[in-house]
């Protein structure tokens, strides 16, 4: 179930990688993050507040392992996701396909559909060859477009439909139109191929099973050629690390990283990383062709139900002149449903081959030293050369080897013998001690060696040492296993540990780290002198008991007392008080400038005011000029 903080975290990844020039498919991005939220040490919780920052920590930890094109982890966890979608899909596959067949077919379905009853013959013919046409075409009997082929289509859809019926069929509402050319389908398809095995048609009709055992042949080669490949890688990788990984024995039983000084540690743990790339392409590959055998299995039932078919109906038209519709249409609609069937079949193979083949480019981009690899071996093993060293005998089946789990019957019983063969061991098989000791190798184990059971699950084991550490401290090495997952999220889905790190989604510290502390040791020092300290007497030496006790009394009195203050006027002014203050200091305030006109002053001067008898009097201008100069 995808939550609104894991939508919300694919939102801001997406618009991260935008600007980078990414474009990674949403849903790998939502898978990615669900593995990664598994782990409880990124502190990412609903409160979008509190854990913001941890959630920029994992979206630029996403956006760096898109970005970085060498990283194995996510090319391992690109091909987990694309194997995972392709085969819970894989009956999409059929759907898409049927689907797509009547897309094409739709300008043709909607023609016949549309036709009106046709009053010339020519109109009928015309209206015949579009019916014959869909139907060969939606039944993958042949091409229509050859006259063998239509031929044998047109007689066969004459032999169940007249003109008056086809005519009766132009008035049918759509609906029922559509649902008529599906039985009128299967019923030619069933026709045609009843007259194919009984060698009296069939022309354009493949031999299905045939081409289909070739098409397995065909891939199962290159599927084995492929896989002779991985396992090459995978046992080069293996020898490595078995030869650079040395056991050790202590308190208890280690392994220890023996690499010469001059291999980078980082390779080692890309070359890690590759080993679980290359062990999850070995299991996809094995799986796909488990696939495909039960496809062949499958295929061989449909050809057995598709005989016991024909022979039926043959017993059927062979007993009688005529046979009545309502038994023998039924009939050809088996035989029509059997074939479908078998195309099927064709169709998934086709679908198996296509994501082996893109598992493929997945693994091209690993950089895969053989030459270094080599410089460091000096011969190469395989498993089941390993499982012979290490049991020191031949290598004999399995499924003659038993375990006996005690209980309380001595003699024990049937239920109690499990056939090893038929244990369904927990990591795939794995070591699950050397997968802790050396942080994230996948070692097979052998169970000819041991086998550990505990709570109710099987682990198998690669070494005695193994079996011995493992059974002492099964669950410390279980949570180690879990807590392995969290930092290598490829392991997740590989292993199978989804339910197992959901249930403890919300522990932080699976595992209680180990502290070593240093020895520590007792040592004394003796001087040349015989006393540490000079001679001298010493001044409040008291040799008298009673002045201890006494002492001691005056000390206890002292507890008992309390110490109090008084604050008068006069002890208060003896008391300092500070106070900080603050120079003055000048300050200047710049105003607007006056500015002026110096220009002359008026003066008028009137004239005739005294010593005039007359009214003529006029004014006189003095004002000096602005430009006269003084």
């Amino acid at each position: 179930m995808v939550s609104r903080m894991d939508r919300n975290i694919v939102k801001e990844i997406l618009r991260e990688c935008y600007p980078r020039n990414l474009a990674p498919n949403e849903n790998f991005v939502m898978y990615v993050v669900k593995l990664l939220l598994l782990d409880p040490n990124w502190d990412i919780t609903e409160n979008v507040l509190t854990s913001r920052s941890n959630v920029q920590k994992l979206v630029y930890h996403i956006i760096n392992q898109l970005e970085s094109k060498d990283s194995v982890e996510m090319m391992t966890l690109k091909m987990q996701f694309y194997f995972m979608w392709s085969t819970e899909n894989i009956d999409q596959v059929l759907l898409n396909h049927r689907s797509s067949l009547f897309r094409r077919l739709t300008l043709i379905r909607d023609e016949i559909c549309s036709a009106i009853p046709p009053s010339k013959e020519a109109e009928m013919d015309k209206l015949k060859r579009l019916i014959v046409v869909y139907i060969v075409f939606l039944s993958g009997l042949g091409n229509p477009m050859k006259e063998e082929v239509f031929l044998e289509g047109l007689c066969a859809l004459k032999s169940i439909m007249n003109d008056e019926e086809i005519k009766e069929f132009c008035e049918y509402p759509q609906e029922q139109k559509v649902m008529q050319l599906e039985e009128l389908n299967r019923v030619v398809g069933g026709i045609r191929l009843f007259n194919r095995f009984c060698d009296k048609g069939g022309a354009g009709i493949p031999n299905l099973t045939e081409m289909f055992k070739e098409a397995v042949r065909v891939v199962k080669e290159e599927m084995s050629i492929a896989l002779i490949k991985i396992l090459g890688k995978v046992n080069t990788l293996t020898n490595v690390f078995e030869k650079y990984y040395a056991l050790r024995k202590g308190k208890i039983y280690f392994l220890e990283n023996v690499f010469p000084s001059h291999v980078d540690p980082e390779y080692v743990e890309q070359c890690k990383d590759m080993l679980i790339h290359f062990r999850q392409y070995e299991l996809f590959v094995r799986r796909v062709m488990q696939c495909i055998d039960s496809l062949n299995e499958k295929v061989s039932d449909i050809e057995e139900e598709l005989q016991a078919a024909l022979d039926h109906i043959f017993k059927v038209v062979s007993s009688r002149l005529s046979v009545p519709v309502v038994i023998i249409f039924p009939l050809f609609n088996d035989l029509s449903n059997l074939w479908t069937g078998l195309q099927h079949q064709v169709i998934l193979l086709s679908r198996y081959s296509q994501i082996v083949s893109n598992l493929e480019n997945y693994s091209k981009l690993m950089d895969f030293n053989q030459t270094f690899f080599d410089d460091l071996l000096r011969t190469q093993t395989n498993d089941e050369n390993r499982l012979r060293e290490r049991t020191s005998v031949c290598l004999i089946p399995t499924s003659t080897i038993a375990i006996f789990i005690g209980g309380d019957d001595e003699n024990g019983s049937d239920e109690n013998i499990i056939d090893l063969d038929s244990i369904d061991y927990e990591y795939l098989g794995f070591c699950c001690w050397k997968l802790v000791e050396t942080g994230g190798i996948l070692f097979p184990g052998i169970p000819q060696i041991g086998v550990s059971y505990y709570n109710n699950k099987y682990y198998a084991l690669s070494s005695a040492e193994a079996f011995a550490c493992f059974s002492k401290k099964p669950d410390e090495y279980v949570n180690q296993v879990l807590n392995l997952a969290r930092r290598k999220p490829q392991l997740i889905h590989f292993l199978g540990l989804h339910e197992s790190l959901s249930a403890v989604s919300d522990i932080k510290r699976l595992v209680e780290e180990k502290h070593f502390f240093k020895k520590t040791e007792t040592k004394g020092t003796q001087s040349q002198d015989r006393y540490m300290y000079p001679a001298g007497k010493t001044k409040n030496y008291k040799w008298n008991v009673w002045d201890l006790k006494r002492e001691l009394l005056l000390l206890c009195n002292l507890t008992k007392c309390k110490t109090t203050s008084t604050q008068t006027v006069k002890s208060h002014s003896t008391n300092s008080i500070r106070t900080m203050t603050v120079t003055s200091r000048e300050e200047d305030t710049q105003t607007h400038v006056d500015k002026y006109t110096n220009v002359p002053v008026p003066s008028n001067f009137i004239f005739g005011l005294r010593g005039r008898k007359d009214d003529k009097q006029f004014v006189i201008d003095l004002t000096r000029s602005v430009t006269k100069s003084e």
